[in-house]
């Protein structure tokens, strides 16, 4: 017996507090039930206000899935599509809800996150678990979109940004610039609760295949957004760790790379922003950041062709 057809499409995000008043309730949120402390809460709050209050990843989430719908439509897929977040509205709950009144089956699901990690891939599917649960869409059958970290198209897309970054730099800066390539640190304890993860792997082949597209053979790795206890080891280096580090090596330029993060969230605005530019600042590095994927056409383009491959395979 055949497999039933797709019968729509449904994007996973993580969403972001939209204001200051809901950065408390959105990190409860993400903290599932888990204490978060009043210092972590405090931090939080200032990050928001120096970025001007608010996450701007919902609506890039939106434009994104506005144009991803633009796109199908234009390959003649017509099943409709659906944005549920993790941790705040529109949430998943809602989205699966709507799936299950509308007699909905069988789904393509997407996880916005490029490299596989247990806290992306498996977390994102137990979120989808555990909003059918609760929304009663247990009987809906979700298969997921994965496996494109290394997808020529995403590869251009931020080997575009790059070049864009670096557009503003002076030709002399061009040729000795050092890329630092740089994704959200997870705790070590938890590198192992995924096991068809490799987010290590992927994070370096997605790095090194820019830097190839790019012709660029200075470049390093480093972590960010490492939010747990001070006490928990974490996956390094740190991004200002490495700085300090491309500092001591004689490294004058330096263009930084989000490439573990889709849209230019929270952690990229201030971390890489603020916090790493502040700190190259001190280290006299002269220091740019590029842009993350976002709505670039070729990731649009690419997760068309992802989609209606598996709609019509």
């Amino acid at each position: 017996m055949s497999e039933a057809p797709f019968d729509h499409v449904l994007i996973v995000g993580f969403g972001g507090a939209t204001n200051l008043e809901e950065v408390e309730p959105f990190l409860k949120h993400v903290a599932e039930g888990g204490e978060v402390p009043e210092e972590r809460i405090n931090l939080m709050r200032l990050h928001y206000e120096a970025i001007g209050g608010r996450s701007p990843y919902n609506d890039y989430v939106k434009t994104l899935v506005q144009k991803l719908k633009e796109d199908l439509a234009g390959r003649g897929i017509t099943v409709p599509v659906f944005l549920g977040m993790r941790h705040w509205r529109p949430f998943l709950d809602d989205a699966l809800k709507e799936i299950r009144d509308r007699g909905l089956k069988r789904g393509l699901c997407l996880g916005l996150a490029a490299q596989r990690s247990a806290l992306s891939l498996a977390r994102y599917k137990q979120a989808i678990q555990d909003s059918k649960a609760a929304s009663g869409a247990e009987s809906v059958e979700h298969v997921y979109l994965q496996g494109w970290y290394d997808h020529p198209l995403y590869i251009e897309a931020q080997a575009d940004e790059v070049r864009r970054a670096m557009k503003g730099l002076a030709p002399w800066n061009r040729w000795r610039a050092h890329l630092l390539f740089s994704s959200s640190s997870v705790p070590l304890d938890r590198v192992g609760d995924c096991p068809h993860c490799d987010y290590n792997g992927e994070f370096r082949v997605s790095s090194h295949l820019v830097a190839a597209a790019l012709g660029q053979k200075k470049w390093s790795l480093s972590f960010q957004s490492m939010t747990g206890r001070a006490s928990m080891p974490w996956v390094e280096p740190d991004v200002n760790t490495m700085l300090g580090n491309l500092a001591a090596e004689k490294k004058k330029v330096v263009v930084c790379v989000p490439i573990g993060f889709l849209f230019d969230t929270v952690e990229v605005l201030y971390d890489l922003d603020i916090a790493a530019k502040e700190r190259a600042r001190e280290l006299k590095i002269k220091y740019v950041r590029a842009s993350t994927v976002m709505a670039h056409s070729k990731f649009i383009v690419m997760l068309g062709q992802l989609i209606e491959q598996k709609i019509r395979g």
